[in-house]
């Protein structure tokens, strides 16, 4: 089986997961790039990849198979785009952009030139997660579900944050909507909107709330109900000011609760970005009263995705995930905001 060759557009904190999943999968980082040219060699050095801070020389590389854009969410349609036109396949980090009509470009782009296009969402290769898809189809019809992102950012609801990252600056926009395009929705809530898509399917409405400050640009708190055919879905992002809540006591509470005719399943997660020591539990209760508790050794989702990725590139079909997976989530995003600003519940033709 050939060796992929991969590219990395965009050499910040995130990319040393993609690097770890490019070596997981087998594949080799051939070339690497970022307009900080400092931040290309720091990754070169650990690869040994070429480095340059001129993306056109990564996409004039024939060699190159896969391209993975790891920069700030408001250029991804046009380096995805580009990536797909030079004839990459494209794996993109999340959110796939910042509107579903930029999604769908970027998803046509990818029919039209053949490749394959894959999003980031990587909570999906959490072994709990799997094992939670695994054990859905036994807990009978589905009559209760609620998912929840709660992250301690500090306290964002009496004033103006101190923190750089979370103020408003003197452009009239903060940091976290620079780079990922909005607030506690899209920084937290995309994951968890992922897993109700991979878990449940696609919500039909969307009546959602949000609470967005007059002192910020974003929101620090967004809840949902989502409805499914006869089932309704409670979503919550909650930026919170709890250094010590959650499943670990370290601020991150993070999970989900699914409830069928025939059992339970109750998935709390570790802190996103900690690989090394944390991992998740997964509870799975069953009417007869037999109870399992899943928890496995820490391990990287990330790492876990790009091979799964990795390894439908190299078979030249995608399997794992379709190329429209992260359309479905700018749109969910998309029409939740909606919602919340005309105070109505909007409707998903699909």
């Amino acid at each position: 089986m050939s060796i992929l060759q991969a590219a990395i557009i965009g050499c910040g904190n995130i990319s040393k997961y993609h690097v770890e999943g490019i070596r997981m999968a087998g594949s080799n980082v051939s070339h690497v790039c970022d307009t900080n040219l400092a931040a290309a060699e720091a990754v070169s050095k650990q690869t040994g990849a070429r480095f340059t801070d001129d993306h056109r020389k990564v996409l004039d590389d024939q060699t190159i198979d896969v391209v993975h854009i790891v920069v700030n969410s408001n250029l991804h349609r046009k380096f995805c785009i580009e990536a797909l036109e030079a004839g990459k396949h494209v794996i993109c980090e999340k959110t796939l952009s910042e509107s579903a009509a930029d999604s769908q470009a970027i998803i046509a782009s990818a029919r039209e030139n053949g490749r394959m296009l894959f999003t980031s969402y990587m909570k999906r290769y959490i072994p709990s997660v799997v094992q939670a898809k695994k054990l859905l189809e036994g807990t009978g019809r589905v009559i209760s579900a609620r998912f929840f992102t709660r992250q301690m950012w500090g306290n964002l609801w009496n004033g103006v944050p101190k923190d750089d990252f979370f103020k408003v600056g003197k452009d009239g926009k903060s940091e976290v909507v620079k780079r990922y395009g909005g607030g506690i929705l899209h920084c937290g809530g995309s994951h968890i909107l992922d897993l109700v898509c991979y878990l449940l399917g696609l919500p039909e409405s969307v009546r959602a709330y949000q609470v967005r400050p007059d002192y910020l640009d974003y929101d620090v708190k967004t809840s949902a109900t989502l409805t499914l055919g006869a089932l309704d879905i409670q979503f919550e992002a909650l930026a919170h000011p709890l250094p010590y809540s959650g499943l670990l006591g370290d601020g991150w509470d993070e999970g989900f609760e699914i409830i069928g005719t025939k059992g339970r399943l109750l998935w709390k997660s570790s802190l996103w970005d900690d690989v090394v020591s944390k991992s998740s539990v997964l509870v799975h209760e069953r009417n007869n009263g037999e109870t399992n508790t899943y928890q496995y050794h820490p391990v990287s989702p990330f790492a876990l995705a790009i091979k799964a990725f990795h390894e439908d590139i190299r078979n030249g079909v995608q399997s794992v995930q379709g190329p429209d997976t992260g359309y479905h989530v700018d749109r969910l995003i998309e029409t939740m905001i909606a919602s919340a600003t005309a105070g109505r519940t909007e409707t998903l033709a699909w």
